[in-house]
């Protein structure tokens, strides 16, 4: 099989196109919820103005705030991890696969599937690293994978680049079946 060359630059493009993605997300926030918003403040503009439409009003809002909670927290991890990279405050080890998890998750959507975390690899030395619901390897004209291509791809037992932040944090990873180090 041939392997796709890794080298520090290419982690930094990778870690830029991840960043990018959660940012698209927030951009699409205001396109669902503020008509989401005006529907709700419509309703209750012109209907009786009863308790049973109060509380619905305020059940909306508060799952609204929350799920605009979940975005702001994945960019802002998102973020972070992309300064981590592009400051170059990062190293790279390998570890083995000790275990492959996959949650069962019931999410509707595409859009809400993206804050889902169903499938985790738990790495001997470095623990848990959970995927988030982005593409992989967008630089590679190899092995340009999805989430889920990652995960059933990688087994129990394989080898991988771990970039690992200073608090040796997994950030990113890389399956050495895949990808050769280079620097």
């Amino acid at each position: 099989m041939k392997k796709d060359i890794l080298t520090r630059e290419k982690i930094k493009f990778d870690s830029k196109k991840q960043f990018l993605y959660s940012v698209k997300s927030l951009i699409l926030l205001p396109f669902i919820f503020i008509p989401l918003i005006l529907f709700v403040l419509y309703v209750y503009l012109n209907l009786e103005k009863d308790s049973i439409l109060l509380i619905a009003i305020i059940l909306v809002t508060l799952i609204q705030a929350f799920l605009a909670y979940i975005c702001v927290f994945g960019i802002l991890d998102s973020y972070k991890k992309y300064k981590t990279i592009k400051k170059g405050s990062f190293k790279i080890v390998t570890d083995k696969v000790i275990d492959v998890q996959e949650e069962a998750t019931y999410v509707g959507s595409a859009f809400m599937a993206s804050f889902s975390r169903p499938y985790a690899l738990i790495f001997s030395s470095y623990g848990k690293y959970a995927f988030d619901g982005n593409e992989y390897y967008t630089w590679s004209e190899l092995y340009s994978m999805s989430t889920k291509s990652v995960f059933n791809y990688s087994g129990v037992g394989d080898i991988f680049y771990l970039v690992i932040d200073k608090n040796e944090k997994i950030i990113s990873i890389y399956n050495t079946r895949l990808f050769e180090l280079t620097n």
